[in-house]
């Protein structure tokens, strides 16, 4: 998240981790979806992978997004997942 966050394509708005998903609420500014979750997840579990001494696969092959469409929507959202998870 820091390496997209800092070159400045996203901003996070909120994410939550959970144990066998994440919930990630973020703007595009300059790249992809596909980019950036390309980039986190296999940055990502290679730095899991090395820390828990894992193998094999740790994040499934997809991703399930949503796009948010006006501020309402984003309000709704952010206080379901707060309040779900």
């Amino acid at each position: 998240m820091n390496k997209f966050e800092s070159s400045g394509k996203i901003e996070s708005l909120s994410w939550v981790l959970m144990p066998d998903h994440l919930h990630w609420l973020f703007v595009i500014k300059e790249t992809s979806l596909s980019e950036i979750m390309r980039v986190f997840k296999g940055t990502s579990s290679h730095s899991i992978k090395e820390l828990l001494n894992w193998q094999g696969a740790f994040w499934q092959r997809g991703f399930y997004d949503h796009a948010i469409r006006g501020d309402e929507d984003l309000k709704q959202l952010s206080r379901y997942k707060l309040q779900t998870h």
